[in-house]
């Protein structure tokens, strides 16, 4: 799968916007600017949230504009496949 979304968000790259710690928490915001395979381009800011404990990541939790993203993948319509998965 790793292959497959290598594949669809072509010419990736990641700006990280913030980075916070405190305590057992670290926090990461970032923006994913990519090309689809369509050509499109795709802009999505994401957040996750990293709890730590022991030295060891116990827990992720990410948030991103879904509906967002949606729009900018398949458009305001219906879905469509834009790569065949393998």
């Amino acid at each position: 799968m790793t292959n497959d979304i290598a594949r669809f968000f072509g010419g990736a790259r990641n700006e990280f916007l913030t980075v916070a710690a405190e305590s057992d928490v670290v926090v990461v915001e970032h923006r994913l600017s990519a090309t689809l395979p369509n050509g499109r381009p795709y802009v999505n800011d994401y957040c996750f949230v990293y709890e730590v404990r022991d030295g060891k990541v116990r827990a992720i939790r990410e948030y991103m504009d879904t509906r967002g993203g949606w729009a900018q993948v398949f458009g305001e319509g219906e879905p469509v496949q834009l790569i065949e998965w393998r």
